[in-house]
């Protein structure tokens, strides 16, 4: 709409997001989270990419864009959340974040193993049996992430002590997670008074923007900066736009 009014775009190779499940029977993924610190989240090669914990929640995705050669590291979709029994009962995957879709999810996640979307195995070869891994893979990434939290130090990706729980290997859950857009960061282009602009940088009469949509802080929205964005730049628009 923006554009079929003459204006122009900014920051649209950026967006914000969170892992999410796609379930077949809905439209729209459920993003989600875990409650306790005995998880993982492993590439489609079964190796962990980077610290689980050490993003802020808008920018979990950025952990993707993690590459490491030398480590034989490279990203690979889909990804897999892993984690024991104690994390999948602290609280319900989905719900810290809200879905259009009309479900609710359980609080301990058990009504989701019996659909199918969690998947449960006795330990990490008959897991990655299921889930379409190498076993010697993950079974080998669940060991060195054990191996971590019993030491209290992650040399792999610095995840922190208090943030890790050694996994119990003989009671084993998996859901399949992919990237899901919750927001893009770009939007239209304004300038100082919170107009919006034309390619040529002259505004577009009457047509103002402001917060989330088109932020002057492109995908650096996290900690209250999107928030700070609209109440600066309502104010401007409300302004401009009372003016005769």
């Amino acid at each position: 709409m923006t554009q079929q009014a003459g204006g122009a775009l900014w920051h649209m190779s950026e967006f914000f997001g969170w892992y999410a499940f796609k379930a077949p029977e809905y439209d729209a993924a459920f993003a989600i989270d875990f409650h306790g610190p005995g998880f993982v989240l492993v590439n489609a090669a079964g190796q962990r990419f980077g610290d689980e914990t050490g993003y802020e929640v808008h920018e979990r995705l950025r952990a993707l864009v993690n590459v490491r050669p030398a480590a034989g590291y490279y990203p690979a979709l889909p990804v897999f959340g892993i984690c024991d029994g104690g994390t999948l009962r602290a609280g319900a995957l989905n719900g810290v974040v809200g879905t259009p879709n009309d479900y609710r999810w359980s609080d301990d996640n058990l009504a989701e193993v019996r659909k199918g979307w969690i998947t449960k195995a006795s330990g990490p070869g008959e897991l990655a049996e299921r889930m379409g891994l190498d076993p010697s893979v993950l079974t080998r990434t669940l060991t060195e992430f054990n191996a971590s939290a019993a030491a209290g130090r992650d040399d792999l990706f610095g995840r922190r002590a208090q943030y890790m729980a050694a996994l119990d290997l003989a009671g084993l859950y998996a859901i399949e997670l992919w990237p899901a857009v919750a927001t893009t960061s770009g939007g239209p282009r304004r300038d100082a008074l919170s107009r919006v602009v034309r390619p040529d940088g002259s505004a577009v009469t009457g047509l103002y923007a402001a917060g989330g949509a088109g932020t002057v802080w492109g995908p650096f929205t996290h900690s209250g900066g999107g928030l700070t964005d609209a109440l600066v730049f309502g104010r401007l628009a409300g302004q401009q736009a009372a003016r005769p």
